[in-house]
């Protein structure tokens, strides 16, 4: 019998949670696990794409969580299924570990992967979560398993089928769901949480971002579109040197047919503040004390460091034409 994929898109939607990064991080633990967790499903071979389908999926943080993104993107250019792997809050390790890129080292008990399914708290050598904001499946050696995440830097991970209890040869942790998108098309909107984090930066940022272009092949292919940072309302001036730095990187890096520049796309007039969705309004960027430019309000959320639905419709309609000769059916 083939394995059965559970999609996360089928979870329960994270798009209307307003979030800060880590001041709400542990009043949504709760409805962060409903958003991310869902329900393991059985398998112990990775699963083999069916005749027809085209998978594109998200990665990253709380900019592209809101479903409406790639679900208009993936309509548009007839993507099936829309996968939703970004995370609210994610630095861009926990999202390149999630990707592919770095597997989690597990410290597992004598080295052993049990035989219960009783979660047990483990850590990684290799990687410390900062929130428990996420979870996914994967494999230790040919075990199904899933990982979660604590409120204090590590994991809850336990096997989804009882079995035999067996030593580890590998104690890496494989994700799920790069095995699902393997050859699928990627959005990366990541890594703006390391200019904010402790002990991150945006040379984290722009470091891991590439090591997940190279994933599978998939940048070399020309499956990976990648969106720059905008500034937002609490950005201050050093802020926006680093935000133009990632974006200065990521451009040279990946191009213009792979490279989105969202920050200039929310602030020219000729642009996104004339696309479609706000063709008719108007608009024109904020300048800031400094004189950077910022979205005009209208695009930005009450929180002033999210998008709201218009905003991310802009998103979603630069990302469909930009990459619509390519991505097409």
């Amino acid at each position: 019998m083939s394995p059965v994929h559970r999609s996360p898109s089928s979870r329960p939607s994270i798009q209307n949670l307003t979030l800060t990064r880590r001041g709400l991080g542990r009043a949504l633990l709760g409805a962060s696990a409903l958003a991310v967790s869902g329900t393991a499903v059985s398998m112990t071979a990775e699963p083999a794409r069916a005749e027809g389908e085209r998978v594109l999926a998200s990665w990253g943080s709380s900019s592209l969580a809101p479903h409406s993104i790639l679900d208009h993107v993936g309509s548009e250019l007839g993507f099936y299924p829309v996968v939703h792997y970004a995370r609210p809050a994610q630095t861009s390790i926990e999202t390149l570990a999630m990707r592919g890129g770095h597997d989690p080292l597990l410290d597992l008990p004598d080295g052993m992967i049990p035989g219960h399914t009783d979660p047990i708290e483990v850590t990684a050598s290799n990687l410390r979560p900062e929130l428990s904001l996420y979870g996914y499946e994967g494999w230790v050696d040919d075990v199904f398993c899933r990982l979660d995440t604590t409120d204090h830097g590590t994991f809850m991970f336990h096997r989804v089928d009882p079995g035999e209890a067996k030593p580890a040869v590998s104690t890496a942790f494989r994700s799920e769901p790069q095995a699902f998108s393997r050859n699928g098309c990627h959005v990366y909107w990541m890594g703006k949480n390391d200019l904010t984090f402790d002990g991150y930066s945006a040379d984290t940022a722009i470091e891991n971002t590439q090591r997940a272009w190279d994933v599978d092949g998939a940048g070399a292919d020309g499956r990976v579109l990648v969106l720059g940072y905008w500034r937002t309302f609490l950005d201050d001036a050093a802020r926006a040197g680093d935000i133009a730095r990632v974006n200065g990187e990521y451009a040279t890096r990946f191009g213009p047919d792979f490279y989105l520049d969202v920050q200039h796309l929310l602030t020219d007039p000729e642009w996104g503040l004339s696309s479609p969705p706000v063709a008719d309004m108007g608009l024109q960027p904020v300048t800031a004390p400094d004189g950077g430019l910022q979205p005009p309000r209208e695009l930005v959320g009450e929180d002033n460091m999210h998008l709201n639905d218009l905003g991310n419709q802009v998103v979603a309609w630069a990302i469909t034409e930009k990459m619509r000769d390519r991505w097409g059916a």
